[in-house]
């Protein structure tokens, strides 16, 4: 197995074998726990329009903090969504990165999610299916610059498929806290969603892109 780290929303567009998105800080978190919650479906889309229309048919629209302006109902983040009830529910997602990066893998095989919520559900997953190439794309921020929690959690899975010893955990967290301003007051002001995706194995799902619609692989 070939693990190869290609970054923002290039490196999802040129992503090859089985693509393992990563959006961190929130939206493959996000997507994780809404699955874990029991929701049936998550729809990535790339625009608040087609956000409403699929919320005019009964979705639940999850969208970025700006997006309630726009009519979304739950903040993207693991934390807001597991306020709510979710089970059997369909769920529309909009996002600056994640999302760019779910769609835009067209050449890959096959598109999962990870984060640290579910990152050994991930490694066993690919160790299973035994691709020839991995390709782990952290999306950054806008998925147009890199940032320091997607690109840590990335460094961490591929040391964790190739059988190294990852950085522990809690170092890799703390570093994540004060590795950007942005990080330092999401700390502050937005402490319970951080941290709601610096939670390491509460999940043993895997979400995977599957006729446009992400469900849950386990």
């Amino acid at each position: 197995m070939k693990v190869q780290i290609k970054s923002l929303l290039e490196g999802a567009k040129s992503a090859k074998g089985i693509a393992v998105i990563i959006d961190v800080i929130n939206a493959s978190s996000t997507i994780v726990e809404c699955l874990q919650k029991g929701a049936r479906e998550v729809v990535p889309v790339g625009s608040v329009e087609e956000a409403l229309d699929l919320k005019k048919k009964g979705y639940i629209f999850c969208g970025e903090m700006k997006s309630f302006s726009q009519k979304a109902d739950v903040y993207n983040s693991p934390h807001a969504v597991s306020k709510i009830r979710l089970k059997g529910k369909k769920i529309v997602v909009k996002t600056d990165a994640g999302t760019k990066g779910i769609l835009g893998a067209k050449k890959a095989d096959e598109v999962i999610l990870g984060c640290f919520l579910n990152a050994s559900a991930v490694v066993k997953y690919l160790k299973k299916k035994k691709p020839k190439v991995v390709t782990l794309v952290p999306m950054g921020d806008y998925g147009k610059s890199k940032n320091v929690e997607d690109e840590a959690f990335a460094f961490y899975l591929k040391n964790l498929l190739e059988g190294k010893k990852p950085v522990s955990f809690k170092s890799l967290r703390k570093h994540i806290k004060r590795g950007s301003l942005r990080n330092f007051f999401r700390s502050i002001f937005m402490r319970k969603h951080l941290h709601s995706s610096l939670r390491v194995d509460t999940s043993e799902i895997v979400p995977k892109l599957v006729k446009g619609k992400v469900v849950a692989q386990r």
